[in-house]
């Protein structure tokens, strides 16, 4: 497919990885004349498994690695805004 891309630098055709969507979202909560904001974000939402980077292992012939995303994450970020 013309979108997938090879994640190998040597263009090994095992390293094929197709094309790919992720999805984040971020929700912020923001009072009106208040110095704090609280925010939740989502990352890779659909949790999709994918490769980023793949490589051989030299002097093994046939081994290699891959770099895989990370998985779903949820986090709640607060923050504060001191003033002078």
């Amino acid at each position: 497919m013309l979108d997938d891309f090879y994640a190998t630098p040597d263009l090994d055709p095992t390293s094929i990885q197709e094309s790919y969507t992720i999805v984040n979202a971020a929700v912020s909560l923001v009072p009106d004349e208040a110095n704090w904001k609280l925010d939740l974000i989502v990352k890779n939402i659909t949790d999709k498994q994918y490769f980023y980077y793949a490589n051989d292992v030299p002097l093994f012939t046939g081994s290699g690695f891959a770099n895989y995303s990370a998985p779903r994450t949820v986090s709640l970020q607060f923050s504060y805004l001191f003033e002078e």
